[in-house]
């Protein structure tokens, strides 16, 4: 599960980053970066009260406002502060409410002259027990819109206060013209505590309360195209048996188990665009390739792949042009980024001056040239690409952010881009977005990584919450 500690290495998140899905989740280093069997903070021993997040994760100036205060061990009579490094910077409580054990409501004013930071937040209860979350609300000009996190459903389908086994958010669709949305990923499923891919529909008002509909008994849901008619993931038929490349296709998510060359024995889909076509990667016993499936019908092919090297392809647009990377066995931590394009040729992404690069989704075409989101090392700064696809040029943009911190996924907007990710600059990782401005935004204050954000700006990921890892979606 998700900590509140500071994650600090190159192993960070591209896939779901479950615990208990770590089994279905994990394959080898460095070529699938992970952050795996991370538990949550429980609390300090002794009954000292622990502050995990709050929700939302912020404010602007001049503002009213319940916040939940989300942690451990808090009491009737608790009460919660916002300060900066202990002193009051003009975040006044003007009341606590008590909910239970792990969440408090505090109805706050943000005076207009507050201070635009980060603020922690102490929780102090009757007996006088403290508990501080560091910088885990933030206080942001006045009228900048603020973030709300949704939380979906597991399997165990009872709300989230009921919620007791672990889920993840991988990808979403664009809206269609009723607002309808389609969110894929993994949940537990509580009776065998085994993984199964599902998919969650609904509007931003009713997809809280949308039980997801299990596509398979084991498996995962990376990748659904913005048009929501197909999913790429993987599944697993016998519980001792390979981990094979899937496809569903709707409205009743038809399994279709895709096919592998000769001699491959295992694999996953990644993503998939609205022409159907499927990238991932699969491996012969020795090797891992990245590969191409036309359609969930299709004979797969591999991507162009330097001899003696090994390849994934991560993520791809509507129109062909597929991100991921390549590295050689031989010094197994040097990876490079690269671009293919729909001719089978492929554009190197390797910064100048950086040992190595991974990247992960592509934007659509737009003037001659893509997006790409990722990060590279020794860096270890997280970086856009603005990439020509027709010369294979690129500018290389690092995110204004602390160093380990991860950018995932990028979309444009006017004037620039947003990119989000999970910022490590904080004492708790937490899932944020930046803009080509260099300006950062938490999504939440809590422990939690995002993952995806779509045209529309919607983003999903995982969160910690009350000792599991929970899918999510935020909202403006």
């Amino acid at each position: 599960m998700l900590s509140n500690s500071r994650v600090r290495s190159w192993s960070w998140i591209v896939v779901p980053i479950l615990a208990t899905l770590a089994a279905a989740c994990v394959e080898e280093q460095p070529t699938e970066p992970t952050i795996t069997g991370i538990m949550l903070a429980k609390g300090g021993g002794g009954g000292e009260p622990a502050v995990d997040g709050t929700q939302p994760p912020g404010a602007p100036q001049g503002k009213t406002l319940d916040v939940q205060v989300f942690g451990s061990s808090f009491d009737q009579g608790s009460n919660a502060a916002f300060t900066i490094d202990g002193h009051p910077g003009r975040v006044h409580t003007n009341s606590t409410h008590f909910v239970s054990r792990s969440e408090l409501v505090s109805n706050i004013t943000i005076d207009l002259d507050a201070d635009i930071t980060l603020y922690d937040v102490e929780v102090t209860t009757s007996k006088g027990k403290k508990g501080v979350g560091a910088d885990l609300f933030s206080v942001v000009a006045e009228g900048t819109e603020v973030y709300t996190t949704i939380y979906l459903r597991s399997l165990t389908g009872k709300g989230k206060g009921s919620q007791s086994t672990n889920g993840s958010a991988h990808d979403i669709t664009e809206p269609d013209a009723n607002g309808l949305l389609r969110v894929v990923g993994g949940s537990e499923e509580w009776r065998t505590g085994g993984t199964q891919p599902v998919v969650w529909t609904g509007t931003l008002n009713t997809i809280a309360d949308a039980d997801p509909e299990a596509l398979a008994l084991r498996g995962y849901a990376a990748g659904i195209n913005d048009d929501g008619t197909v999913i790429a993931g993987r599944v697993k038929h016998t519980s001792g048996g390979p981990t094979t490349p899937a496809a569903w296709l709707g409205p009743d998510w038809t399994l279709i188990d895709l096919q592998l060359l000769e001699g491959f024995i295992d694999g996953n889909a990644r993503d998939v665009n609205n022409d159907g076509l499927i990238v991932g990667s699969t491996k012969n016993g020795v090797d891992t390739l990245a590969t191409r499936w036309a359609s969930p019908t299709a004979v797969p092919s591999l991507l162009p792949t330097p001899t003696g090297f090994r390849s994934k392809a991560m993520g791809l647009n509507n129109q062909g042009y597929v991100v991921g990377w390549i590295w050689d066995p031989a010094t197994e931590s040097s990876t490079q980024a690269v671009l293919w394009r729909p001719d089978g040729s492929w554009c190197n992404l390797q910064p100048d001056g950086q040992q190595e690069s991974l990247v992960h989704r592509v934007d659509d075409v737009v003037d001659g040239t893509v997006l790409v989101a990722g990060r590279a090392l020794p860096a270890d700064q997280p970086a856009i690409w603005t990439v020509n696809v027709a010369d294979c040029s690129f500018a290389y943009e690092p995110v204004a952010t602390g160093a380990g911190s991860s950018v995932v996924d990028v979309r444009r907007v006017p004037g620039g881009w947003e990119a989000v990710g999970t910022d490590h600059s904080t004492p708790t990782a937490h899932a944020a977005l930046w803009t080509s401005g260099g300006t950062g935004q938490e999504l939440d204050s809590g422990a939690s990584l995002a993952l995806v954000v779509n045209n529309a700006g919607h983003v999903v990921g995982v969160r910690a919450y009350q000792g599991v890892d929970r899918a999510v979606l935020w909202v403006k």
